[in-house]
């Protein structure tokens, strides 16, 4: 149950440039349904609101000590420049003064301090968001993004026992909460239905996943509004202090906010472009079943937020009015991502230096699809195998298998899948039509050919500057070419060129 409005006896304080230990001519004051924020000179300071919501619970001073702290702790792992210590702002005989903790706050009388996270200030033009507006979140940027996302999950904590065996039950209770918040009209009902059997389907594979390692201490609410440019690189701050269910959470789940944010931003390709990025360097495609239920309940969370903040005391009703359409454009998002069909195949075709992994990726971004790479998940799989023979057939055969199961995924998630390898034998190329019959998805071959000499220049090239995950060189571009098998009577129809 939602608290009255607080009281907060600080506020007013917050806007004096005494009450702070080091110049502040420029002070704003921001409000969320959580926290203030005072902006003063260099740094910013963040207040937890005494609030109860049910999902998050503020409401003793203990408690947003206790929150000040976590947020410092976790916020350390993405952005330590940003983030420097916790502070006490304290009532003097002369008002409110931020100062240091000296540790002495225990006995200090109840209500004359308060907790605040310490931050550097970074420029309001600086956050993603802002960046996404004026168009200028680049391709390079989105790939920088998706490897420090990647790599926050490759070092966070691994859930163990229950937290890891209850993810399904812990999400199915997120969303639930997410519709108490909101209005509970025939359209939330609607919502709900979809949401309930997509829960049922992917159970198995959420379970399964728990126990793969994939639930873990992740952001928790990682879209383009937390995110800045500090000194030139993305920072991921304001990540989920107060709720332990919804911190340790699926990998992809995290992921998702943002690709969803930026699918609501209308930037397809930069979502497609983030999501590719991503699965390349964690090799995750197996939970991609699950991906349209992630998106949805990402879509859902912003819904209720945009609900919680219309109705929020003090919101004039201008604000609320757009808040209501930002809820009603999250809740059309979330029907839409539930409400998938299943994906496409696009099977590559051509000699290393073709350019077929360009070719692959564009029809990803563009088509709601996901590139899988031939030539980084044969090093994944020779980094777990090292005794493998890195061109060798074993390693092969299992590099083919390896990109099938990455394909049945993607489609069963709804997306394409681009499989990006050079499929020069008719017995590499056979199980990918049989998986489009299974499956009962359309499939196109894209062959990318291109005469021999420039590929040997192309190969060369690629090699001295070692910048390619292909590592074919002239003698292996040959040996393939060599063993090109033409395309079938069954292969014909379905080849465009590049």
């Amino acid at each position: 149950m939602a608290t009255p409005t607080p009281d907060l006896p600080w506020l007013a304080a917050l806007e004096d440039p005494a009450a702070y230990p080091h110049p502040a001519d420029e002070i704003r004051v921001l409000h969320t349904h959580l926290s203030v924020v005072a902006l003063a000179g260099e740094y910013a300071y963040k207040l937890k609101k005494p609030v109860d919501y049910g999902f998050v619970d503020f409401s003793t001073l203990e408690k947003r000590r206790f929150f000040c702290e976590e947020e410092l702790r976790l916020n350390a792992r993405t952005a330590p420049a940003l983030y420097l210590d916790v502070a006490v702002l304290r009532k003097t005989p002369a008002g409110w003064r931020f100062a240091a903790r000296d540790g002495g706050e225990a006995s200090t009388p109840a209500g004359t301090l308060e907790y605040a996270v310490r931050m550097r200030r970074f420029a309001d033009n600086e956050r993603l968001d802002r960046l996404a507006d004026h168009g200028q979140v680049t391709d390079a940027r989105i790939e920088e993004l998706a490897a420090q996302v990647a790599a926050l999950h490759a070092n966070s904590v691994v859930a163990q026992g229950e937290r890891a065996r209850t993810y399904a039950q812990r999400l199915a209770k997120a969303i639930e909460n997410n519709f108490k918040a909101l209005p509970g009209t025939e359209r939330e009902r609607l919502l709900r239905r979809l949401f309930d059997e997509r829960l049922a389907a992917e159970a198995p594979l959420l379970e399964r996943r728990g126990g793969e390692g994939r639930v873990r201490e992740c952001h928790g609410d990682l879209h383009l509004a937390n995110i800045c440019l500090w000194e030139g690189r993305p920072q991921l701050f304001d990540g989920i202090e107060f709720s332990e269910d919804l911190r340790w959470i699926d990998v992809l789940s995290d992921a998702a906010f943002l690709y969803m944010d930026l699918e609501d931003r209308g930037l397809f390709a930069g979502a497609q472009r983030f999501l590719n990025a991503y699965l390349e360097a964690t090799g995750d495609y197996g939970g991609l079943g699950a991906w349209p239920l992630f998106v949805a309940y990402r879509a859902h969370v912003r819904a209720k937020i945009a609900q919680l903040t219309l109705h929020a005391p003090g919101v004039p009703g201008d604000e609320a009015a757009r808040q209501e359409a930002v809820r009603d454009r999250y809740l059309k998002l979330a029907a839409e991502s539930l409400a998938f069909t299943r994906g496409g195949l696009v099977m590559m075709a051509g000699l290393p230096g073709s350019g077929k992994s360009t070719v692959a990726l564009k029809i990803a971004c563009t088509e709601r699809g996901v590139r899988v790479r031939s030539d980084v998940e044969r090093k994944r799989l020779h980094a777990m195998e090292p005794k493998l023979e890195r061109y060798g057939p074993e390693l092969g055969a299992r590099t083919y298998a390896r990109l099938l199961d990455c394909a049945r995924a993607a489609v069963e998630g709804g997306q394409t899948a681009v499989l990006d390898a050079t499929y020069t034998r008719r017995a590499h190329r056979k199980p990918v039509l049989d998986l489009a019959r299974e499956l009962g998805v359309p499939l196109r071959i894209v062959h990318c050919d291109v005469p021999m000499n420039e590929l040997v220049e192309r190969v060369r090239r690629r090699a001295a500057e070692g910048r390619d995950p292909s590592e074919a060189d002239e003698a292996v571009l040959r040996q393939m070419a060599g063993s090109w098998e033409p395309f079938s009577d069954a292969e014909r129809p379905l080849v465009r060129k590049a």
